[in-house]
């Protein structure tokens, strides 16, 4: 090659731009895995909070956070009535695309017993929903703004959720869950999840009662041997 050819290579040739990637600034003695765990809802100064046990009780000394309240202060708590069927958080999520889809950036989690949190991006939009009269498949949805309380349990409930950990894989029958959850309090009905065994982790019973009165495990004697089985009441 020429010396006209490579000069004449070298001026048509694309400069190429280096990119130089700056990096987060992270603090020093901080893990990944603690970075993961200090989520949005806790801050970490309060996870340093001082926590003393007296007897049966946990007393948290340190004051909460002005922050750690400001993150709940544009939540509001949908309830629907508890003898509906369990709705899913996907269920839940969907139906908030389509009914308040002029709302953007909603968190919606899942507090249990057809109860969610719904967490809006700031109070203005948070009003005017709470302002409106919502209804799920024609049943009125509750919304009361969260309160210190709004997680608590107030008084006993007619229904209890039940899990059965350990089950013998041969006893996974409706027929088990029913005797189960009548032995548990009076069986009323048992998860969608379990009955498809979608996953055998455990079984999910419905049951009648608070669960004062659930025993913690159960034993089952099935041609010559004898299974015990875990029972876990869900506390909501």
């Amino acid at each position: 090659m020429d010396i006209a050819r490579k000069l004449s290579v070298f001026i048509n040739t694309k400069v190429q731009r280096i990119v130089y990637t700056t990096h987060r600034e992270t603090e020093e003695g901080l893990s990944y895995a603690d970075t993961v765990r200090s989520n949005k809802w806790t801050r970490r100064d309060f996870n340093d909070a001082k926590i003393q046990q007296k007897g049966n009780l946990l007393v948290i000394a340190d004051v909460i956070p002005k922050s750690q309240y400001d993150s709940l202060a544009n939540s509001v708590v949908g309830t629907s009535p508890e003898e509906l069927p369990d709705i899913t958080l996907s269920e839940i999520r969907r139906w908030v695309g389509s009914t308040w889809r002029h709302h953007h950036g909603i968190n919606i989690y899942d507090l249990g017993n057809n109860r969610f949190l719904f967490k809006f991006s700031n109070r203005t939009v948070a009003e005017h929903v709470v302002r409106g009269q919502w209804f799920w498949k024609t049943h009125k949805l509750n919304l009361q703004w969260w309160s210190p309380t709004s997680n608590s349990i107030h008084e006993k409930s007619e229904q209890t959720w039940i899990r059965v950990v350990g089950l013998p894989l041969q006893l996974w029958s409706q027929k088990v869950f029913q005797e189960m959850g009548n032995f548990c309090g009076g069986w009323i009905r048992t998860e969608e999840e379990t009955e498809l065994r979608n996953h055998l982790k455990w079984a999910r019973l419905k049951v009648r009662g608070d669960g004062d009165s659930v025993p913690n495990s159960v034993q089952l004697v099935h041609e010559g041997l004898t299974f015990k089985v875990q029972i876990w009441v869900e506390m909501l």
